[in-house]
């Protein structure tokens, strides 16, 4: 009797292990959720405007006048 219980358990183990490997072959992994964390970027966008070109400017009207 505890040899016929011992292969019922073990039988019933391996039944679970084979359905667990069934569903997760239908199903696919499990989805892992991408990192939603949005970032304060609610402000205005501007481009950096060089100053190089107004010091260059302003330098050749220095050297005319």
């Amino acid at each position: 009797m505890k040899n016929f219980k011992r292969i019922l358990k073990l039988s019933a183990v391996v039944l679970l292990m084979v359905l667990a490997s069934i569903g997760m072959s239908l199903a696919g992994p499990v989805p892992v959720s991408p990192n939603k964390r949005k970032e304060n970027d609610n402000g205005i966008k501007i481009e950096l405007v060089e100053a190089k070109e107004e010091d260059e400017f302003q330098s050749e009207l220095n050297q005319i006048g």
